[in-house]
């Protein structure tokens, strides 16, 4: 019924389209067709109304965008700035144990929240120590989750990258990344972590990155392919 609403309504040229999570009905061929119509009206200058949860086609389409919490507007701007609010609001309900050894103030990145599909950008995370850490403690992890699924699809942390951080006071770090990641939105994540509980001690704030596709490739991972004729 979905699928069928949707293909009368957006072949009837409407004054406005209102769309509530039609895109996550069907299979992934008639997802990709109806986000192609979607972007088509939108780019139009009709007006589009979506409603979803799928936050990779929220970013790639909208250019203003509304968080609702049980009917009320918690968060309200760029798509950007509200999947950015989204998820902190989302990190907010996770049970984490704020042991007051790690702070961590800052995530950010050091250019433009968009790269190209296999190309370098810098995280830095910025926060501060309040007493000696045990070896177990690990200062500072990143993690990397795709908006798309919703699952963490890279994390890296201080002592992985060979960066000893367990003296008390401010810190200020520089994570360089390759971003061999297939087009989509992504969400950075800072946490501190107990390697013995199994917990994070302490979350930060979290940015967005995009990334888009170079055309060198299609898949779900980047690998950086080069081509040669040998004969």
């Amino acid at each position: 019924n979905a699928r069928l609403g949707f293909s009368i309504a957006a072949h009837l040229e409407p004054d406005v389209l209102i769309i509530d999570e039609v895109l996550a009905v069907g299979d992934l061929s008639f997802q990709e067709r109806a986000f192609g119509r979607i972007k088509d009206l939108a780019r139009s200058g009709i007006p589009v109304v979506m409603v979803s949860h799928q936050l990779d086609r929220i970013a790639e389409l909208c250019t203003d965008a509304i968080l609702l919490n049980r009917g009320e507007v918690y968060a309200r701007g760029s798509a950007a700035d509200t999947i950015t609010a989204y998820v902190q609001q989302h990190d907010a309900t996770r049970a984490v144990e704020n042991t007051g050894l790690i702070r961590l103030d800052a995530l950010r990145l050091a250019e433009d929240v968009t790269v190209v599909s296999g190309q370098r950008c810098i995280v830095r995370i910025s926060g501060h120590i309040s007493d000696r850490l045990e070896s177990h403690i690990e200062a500072v992890v990143l993690k990397v989750r795709s908006l798309r699924s919703g699952n963490v699809v890279y994390v890296t942390s201080s002592r992985r990258l060979g960066l000893e951080l367990d003296a008390p006071g401010p810190f200020t770090v520089e994570i360089e990344l390759q971003a061999n990641l297939p087009t989509g939105s992504y969400m950075l994540e800072a946490a501190a972590h107990d390697q013995i509980s199994g917990q994070d001690i302490a979350t930060g704030t979290s940015v967005m990155l995009r990334v888009r596709d170079p055309g060198t490739f299609v898949g779900g991972v980047q690998l950086n392919g080069a081509m040669r004729l040998t004969q």
